[in-house]
């Protein structure tokens, strides 16, 4: 398997060593892990420059009269909202081992 070697300062070793500790990963799995999530669960540079950005005639504005179907979408907005809690307990996480570091 490929090896990667960096240099880091040590306040930047401590915090991904206690990061990877409370995930229950080694740090070289942990780097990983944070790497592909940084580089892979992320748009396209750009990307949101691209909304009404195609000039074509066959892009039609649909008006939808009935929104009975609609019961599907609030269960997805629940799971939607209980992942961006889940992700915001993760941030806060993360920001308290920051502190607790230094």
């Amino acid at each position: 398997m490929p090896q990667l070697s960096l240099y880091i300062d040590k306040t930047t070793l401590q915090k991904i060593e206690a990061a990877a500790k409370l995930e229950h990963l080694s740090i070289s799995k942990y780097v990983v892990k944070k790497l592909n999530e940084s580089m892979f669960n992320a748009w396209p540079e750009n990307y949101e420059n691209l909304y009404g950005s195609i000039d074509d005639d066959s892009f039609t504005l649909v008006k939808i009269e009935d929104f009975s179907n609609d019961a599907e979408r609030d269960l997805m907005i629940m799971r939607q909202k209980h992942m961006q809690r889940f992700d915001q307990n993760l941030k806060n996480r993360e920001r308290l081992l920051g502190q607790m570091i230094y």
